[in-house]
């Protein structure tokens, strides 16, 4: 998977390359002929990647690796850099082991490009921990590590380049996509991002998505504020489910991303559902969706509605346009030779 941008300087001698997959943001902080690189992608061809994008940096060998978390995606490519040391949060181990393996069979039902590489991946977790703070050398240069709270998960490390402005928050921030939940502690969350905001100079870097600066770090910090008090007043019979989605922090991601995930069910007239559909598939707006039906027969099982040309795929009417707006769950709703077209995407 070929990156979506070169290698970017964001502060003195601090590299941000993003990569396509998953929209994901690699830091590299040079030192005096060595570099620390901070994550390490999904696979060994992945990581593998980093180093050959490398060369075009530096020459500088990577000498220290740090873990932002313990999420496959940032985390599995560290066999790849040994024997060089690698940081992570003393949670970081823990969380890799007790999940990694239980969880590598969805990986690779959802990533079915990626089965091979996923089966071939051993966990290899930081052997440099910290629980609040630390400091990491590479090359004469000083990186401070710090864990802030809990949020995005009970381990996440936040790296500081001092002198440089520059904060990378891993998963802590999260642009351009609703931030993910799974491992996560929301109603500790907003703090743990508050804490953040004054440590960022001119500039952060999530885990994925579009830096920004203390200004949007404080926004995010308020939107992960607004969702906690919306589970409070769920919990206290203030709102009911339906009500607080309608109120989500990020009205620009559909109620169905906040559903799903939660097995409830929610029924839409159909006439308003093939009208949203007529008008995504011939749009590239906000979502790419023209272009992601593109050579794909979609078919409705439950209305008369049928669009595009190529391999079928073919279930009910919402599920259908939740798969053209790129929402990867409804695939398992759908059928045909066109769902691998689209899972693909």
């Amino acid at each position: 998977m070929a990156a979506t941008s070169r290698w970017t300087e964001v502060g003195d001698r601090v590299f941000v390359r993003r990569y396509a997959f998953h929209d994901q943001n690699i830091g590299v902080v040079l030192g005096r002929d060595a570099a620390l690189l901070i994550d390490t992608r999904t696979t060994y061809p992945q990581a593998r990647e980093i180093l050959e994008d490398l060369r075009s940096l530096t020459s500088s060998p990577v000498e220290v690796v740090v873990d932002t978390h313990g999420h496959y995606d940032h985390a599995f490519g560290n066999r790849v850099f040994r024997p060089v040391t690698i940081w992570g949060h003393v949670g970081c181990g823990p969380f890799m082991e007790r999940t990694a393996d239980v969880r590598r069979p969805r990986m690779i039902a959802e990533l079915p490009d990626l089965s091979d590489d996923l089966r071939e991946v051993e966990i290899d977790p930081p052997d440099r921990t910290f629980e609040e703070r630390a400091n990491a050398e590479v090359g004469g240069r000083e990186v401070v590590l710090r864990f802030l709270g809990r949020g995005h998960t009970d381990h996440d490390a936040v790296v500081i380049v001092p002198g440089t402005g520059v904060v990378f928050a891993g998963d802590l921030l999260e642009n351009g996509a609703v931030p993910a939940f799974s491992d996560a502690y929301p109603m500790e969350w907003p703090e743990t991002v508050e804490r953040l905001v004054p440590l960022v100079g001119s500039i952060a870097i999530p885990g994925h998505g579009d830096p920004g600066g203390p200004d949007w770090v404080r926004q995010q910090a308020g939107e992960l504020r607004a969702l906690a008090d919306l589970g409070r007043r769920i919990a206290s019979d203030e709102l009911d489910l339906d009500e607080a989605v309608a109120m989500t922090p990020w009205p620009a991601y559909p109620a169905e991303d906040v559903r799903r995930p939660l097995g409830i069910e929610h029924t839409y007239p159909v006439d308003a559902v093939v009208a949203v559909a007529n008008f995504y598939k011939g749009s590239n707006l906000l979502i790419g969706s023209r272009d992601r039906i593109e050579g794909v027969t979609l078919r409705a099982t439950d209305t008369d509605w049928s669009y595009g040309f190529g391999p079928a795929a073919e279930g009910p009417m919402l599920s259908v346009l939740l798969a053209m707006t790129g929402r990867k769950p409804a695939l398992d709703d759908l059928s045909g030779d066109g769902v691998e077209t689209l899972r693909r995407r």
